[in-house]
């Protein structure tokens, strides 16, 4: 995947190295966005350093997920993107990252600011800063004569308050402008990419990797939960959707090695995958719901090609929004298990019973992953249990666990 970036991105801007060298000596060994031009030298250096493990997103909402998953593993995240993405991921900074005080700090293009006329970011332009504090987040505009100064306030910030921190990266943000023909770096990445033939060796190929368990004893979501919990042992690092499962979860089973996505609608796998990636050591499993999943489907495309052998994703599928009042979703159309075997996940195991769920779990951990358990659930249960309102009391004591 990172080689794909690097054919997409040039090198050889001193000021960019300069920002690079900042950002490494306050920690950050970790990388993860979306593409900009604007960002192309900063997204060289990042993607070629070895120092830091790069792991790219489909859509920015997902970076944010990504990023604090990365840092619940003990890195020190960065995240690039324009400022449109940015201002787009709000819910998932505010909700997520800043209720769990598990900062990255953020380059952002400034598009739409004075002197930008694409039409298209005039909007979003002049609602950035507004935005950022209405947030309370610190933020500066780069420029090549306080790189360092400027990136250190930005740390310090997230380290007094627990919050992201915003680059805002103008055109010509510097003096000094190095223009490079991009056309001939597409031209390469066009020469280097083995396109698959589909659809027919795709399919027959996923289709041997989905193993049927069902047996048609298929459980509420109470019974399957507690099958889970029966052989997760706490030595797995375990993230949770946002919604009821999340809340039973907490009442029932809550330990230092749990983390729960009470904010991130759509981001619980790539918070484990991006601790996965960060971890390979501990064995990953990500509970999600079906339409949570479908809320961000592009993360099975990220899951499945980031082949993190240790990094177990369990749908549980009602075939509804179970967390609100059961409104059917598209999910038993979404063909998601033959979805993750095409995407690259190593197995997927199709179960609705006890023995299956178990089964699975325990081949699953195994690290022959990524792998998929593809849940069928009977809709309803109760709808009160107790939530887990401290996000970053839990986010601090999950960190904490896994760093000893």
């Amino acid at each position: 995947m990172s080689s794909e970036f690097n054919s997409l991105s040039i090198s050889g801007h001193d000021p960019s190295d300069e920002v690079h060298k900042s950002l490494k000596k306050n920690g950050v060994n970790f990388a993860t966005g979306l593409p900009c031009g604007i960002l192309r030298y900063f997204m060289h250096n990042l993607t070629n350093d070895s120092e830091i493990l790069h792991m790219p997103g489909l859509n920015e909402p997902e970076t944010i997920g990504i990023a604090t998953g990365a840092w619940l593993a003990g890195k020190t995240p960065a995240i690039y993107m324009q400022n449109s993405g940015m201002l787009k991921s709000v819910n998932d900074i505010a909700g997520l990252m800043m209720a769990s005080k598990a900062p990255s700090i953020i380059l952002a293009t400034y598009r739409g600011c004075s002197g930008d006329n694409a039409t298209q970011h005039q909007i979003t332009g002049s609602i950035t800063k507004p935005t950022l504090d209405a947030l309370g987040l610190e933020y500066h505009e780069l420029s090549d004569d306080n790189i360092s100064g400027t990136i250190d306030d930005c740390f310090n910030f997230m380290d007094e308050s627990g919050f992201p921190a915003v680059l805002l990266v103008k055109r010509g943000w510097s003096n000094t402008e190095v223009l490079k023909d991009v056309s001939l770096y597409a031209e390469e990445l066009r020469d280097e990419l083995n396109y698959p033939v589909y659809p027919t060796l795709a399919v027959d190929n996923a289709l041997s990797k989905i193993i049927d368990y069902r047996d048609g004893n298929i459980l509420d979501r109470d019974r399957s939960l507690d099958s889970m919990f029966e052989v997760i042992g706490r030595d797995s690092a375990v993230f949770s959707s946002t919604g009821i499962m999340s809340r039973y979860i907490f009442e029932n089973f809550d330990s230092p090695n749990q983390f729960y996505n009470c904010g991130g609608f759509g981001q619980t796998s790539v918070i484990g995958s991006g601790f996965a990636a960060s971890r390979k050591d501990v064995n990953t499993i990500a509970i999600d719901g079906d339409s949570s999943l479908l809320t961000n489907f592009g993360a099975l495309v990220t899951n499945g090609n980031l082949g993190t052998s240790n990094f177990t994703h369990i749908v549980v599928d009602n075939a509804a929004y179970g967390s609100c009042s059961e409104e059917k979703s598209l999910s038993l159309s979404a063909n998601i298990p033959l979805v993750a075997a095409i995407q690259d996940y190593k197995n997927v195991f199709l179960v609705d019973s006890a023995v299956g769920i178990q089964k699975s779990i325990e081949l699953s951990s195994n690290f022959n992953g990524p792998n998929l358990i593809y849940l069928n659930i009977k809709l309803g249960g109760p709808r009160n249990p107790k939530r887990p309102l401290d996000m970053d009391i839990t986010a601090r004591r999950f960190k904490e666990y896994f760093s000893q």
